[in-house]
């Protein structure tokens, strides 16, 4: 049992690795088959992960406006009812699926169990339903916390928010609408840079046909660069994380190819608003310097679990 669900992990990372380089859509402007396909062998591979888990993982579908969002309600072990829970996703290119990989090992034993989900322009919901990436991150997730709310095994009390990447956007624009969060955290900060039309042009000069580019205009579902710049030009945090009336965490690498500079002015915008913000930036020295600390994720990810279980007022044995 324990070689089988360690193997099925494994799969849905090299199926995931695979899809993420193949055609992101036909000539119709429809997912690719062929990348459909490899995904559904990602799915299929979590799905078999999570009957395997102890206890067993839960796949989800969240009713969102006339659709839904795919997700997967993983419990800890170490939690008993209500439970602490933390709601998970990725920016442009991870799905809730990858996200299997990084989060349970750290949140698991600090007693916090997670909704790993599919965002609008992630995972199932961009490739078979069409949802495409949104500024207003609050309707998803409020879709999110609506349906924690209805289960009677959590605490509606200590739900927290976690976004990694362009997460980093969502996981703050969400927290300043939704206030039934307990405390945010954003893994690498975004700020207003893809609201900066001439970084969007300069990008795109650099390398019009890198896969970087096609990701955006596929999780956009924009015809050309200009409807891309004109979605993503929306995303920006000043004048809207003010409302921001839980906890905040800014988490960043002082090698993130972003640059640093987003991070500091995100969190000076914050605490110039009254915001609770706490900034933890990882040096070259200490490594987790990458963008959301890719050169150490386990150094990431036991100081982001630390900080969201001290919030959430977990006590330890």
């Amino acid at each position: 049992r324990e070689t089988a669900r360690a193997n099925f992990l494994r799969a849905a990372n090299y199926y995931r690795s695979a899809e993420y380089f193949m055609p992101h859509t036909d000539a119709a402007g429809r997912t690719d088959p062929n990348r459909l396909a490899a995904f559904d062998k990602v799915e299929a591979a979590s799905h078999q992960y999570l009957k395997l888990m102890k206890p067993a993982g839960e796949i989800v579908r969240i009713p969102f406006e006339d659709s839904y969002l795919d997700a997967y309600f993983v419990r800890s072990p170490y939690a008993v009812a209500p439970y602490p829970v933390v709601i998970c996703f990725g920016g442009s290119d991870e799905y809730k699926d990858e996200l299997l990989h990084e989060m349970p090992r750290h949140a698991f034993p600090r007693g916090l169990s997670l909704l790993l989900v599919d965002l609008p322009g992630q995972g199932g919901s961009l490739r078979r339903r069409g949802l495409y990436a949104r500024s207003d991150t609050e309707k998803p997730v409020g879709a999110c916390v609506d349906y924690l709310v209805s289960r009677p095994d959590v605490d509606t009390d200590r739900i927290a928010l976690y976004g990694a990447s362009l997460g980093g956007y969502y996981a703050p624009r969400a927290a300043s609408f939704e206030h039934r969060l307990a405390c945010v955290v954003s893994d690498g900060a975004i700020w207003n840079r893809l609201a900066d039309r001439d970084f969007l042009k300069e990008f795109y000069r650099a390398a019009p046909n890198s896969l970087n580019v096609r990701q955006l205009m596929f999780l956009t579902g924009s015809a050309n660069w200009d409807e891309t710049m004109d979605v993503v030009g929306k995303f920006r945090l000043d004048g809207v994380i003010d409302t921001i009336s839980c906890p905040y965490l800014v988490v960043h690498g002082e090698q993130d190819f972003l640059g640093v500079d987003i991070a500091e002015n995100s969190v000076a915008y914050a605490k110039s608003k009254g915001v609770d913000v706490t900034y933890k930036l990882f040096t070259s020295a200490e490594t987790g310097a990458a963008h959301c600390q890719m050169d150490n994720p386990t150094l990431g990810q036991e100081y982001i679990c630390d900080w969201i279980a001290d919030r959430l007022g977990i006590q330890y044995d």
